[in-house]
């Protein structure tokens, strides 16, 4: 019978323990953030290649041994010779043919003086000369039409590739010599996939500078799913033909929108809430959440310009829970 006794006794001596062990608990110290506006955006990365706008691959038009005179990457001027092929025959033919028309000018100039102050050359003869003289240039200009196919000449101001055949080398009419670009004019070509095609936004930051004009052909490649973009790299000394290029795609963007750490937002269930500072206290706030940029979460309700909202760790929180805000 003592046994009730005893047991009543502890909790009557506990309770009053318990009680004031819970009354003093102090306060969770928590890490806060003042809701503010910023501009957020959402990109996704993907990856495109340089290239020239104005670029030409010369090819060879007649067989013959390669002769560089200038080396890959050099600049180049409109009508500069940078490299030759060497073939004997073309040449001699020209040298030939400019011989031969020479002498047929000579000819005919002669006739002509001795028709007109003697009359010694009768004026069918003038016409004889003077008719060789015209077939004599026209197979010159026949043979250096073909000479000139010999000589790789810039069709435009550019900088010149990797030669794709070797100095020294022998190579015959079709084969492809060099690439000619025009580095003040490129443009960056990359695939966009399909599912990003129908956001508003147009343009992307490449190397954190923005260029807001992003082209499409508009076409889907069913291979792929993506469809062919374009970004004139206008400004951009650093870009180099060839090269291959991150390209950041907005594909949203709130200006001057709330945000908050993705740390401070909680789920229950398919909802999204935070801890917003009241006082001494943490009030449990449902809110409405947008995209994420960088660790920022956009911000579309429930919470209000200048209020403070815990930054990190609101699971260990409860609501209206007693807090105290960390010293900065």
């Amino acid at each position: 019978m003592k046994i009730p006794f005893i047991f009543s006794t502890c909790l009557l001596l506990t309770g009053p323990l318990l009680l004031a062990h819970e009354e003093t608990a102090p306060p969770k110290v928590v890490d806060v953030i003042t809701a503010t506006r910023t501009d957020l955006r959402q990109s996704v990365r993907l990856f495109g290649t340089v290239h020239a706008k104005r670029e030409v691959t010369l090819v060879a038009e007649v067989d013959g041994v390669l002769d560089t005179t200038l080396p890959a990457g050099a600049k180049v001027e409109k009508g500069q010779v940078f490299a030759t092929l060497d073939n004997p025959d073309t040449k001699k033919s020209f040298e030939l043919a400019q011989g031969n028309e020479k002498i047929a000018l000579e000819q005919y100039q002669r006739a002509k003086e001795l028709n007109a102050k003697h009359q010694a050359v009768s004026q069918k003869t003038v016409e004889i000369a003077r008719s060789r003289w015209i077939d004599a240039n026209q197979s010159t200009l026949k043979a250096k039409i073909d000479y000139e196919r010999t000589q790789f000449e810039a069709p435009f101001s550019g900088i010149l590739g990797v030669f794709k055949v070797r100095e020294g080398a022998y190579v015959q009419k079709g084969d492809r010599i060099v690439t000619l670009y025009d580095p003040s004019e490129l443009v960056l070509e990359f695939e966009i996939p399909a599912k990003f095609l129908q956001t508003e936004v147009r343009k992307a930051y490449i190397k954190e500078k923005l260029y807001p004009a992003v082209r499409t052909q508009g076409v889907v490649d069913t291979t792929t799913n993506a469809a062919p973009a374009y970004i004139d790299l206008e400004g951009c000394e650093t870009c180099l033909v060839g090269t291959i290029l991150d390209v950041d795609l907005v594909i949203k963007e709130a200006p001057q929108t709330l945000f908050v750490p993705s740390e401070s937002i909680f789920m229950e269930g398919k909802d999204s809430f935070v801890y917003v500072v009241v006082g001494t206290k943490a009030k449990k706030r449902k809110v409405q959440v947008g995209f994420e940029d960088g660790g920022k979460v956009q911000l579309i309700s429930g919470i209000k310009a200048g209020e403070q909202v815990v930054s990190r760790n609101p699971g260990r929180l409860s609501d209206d829970q007693d807090i105290q805000v960390a010293k900065a």
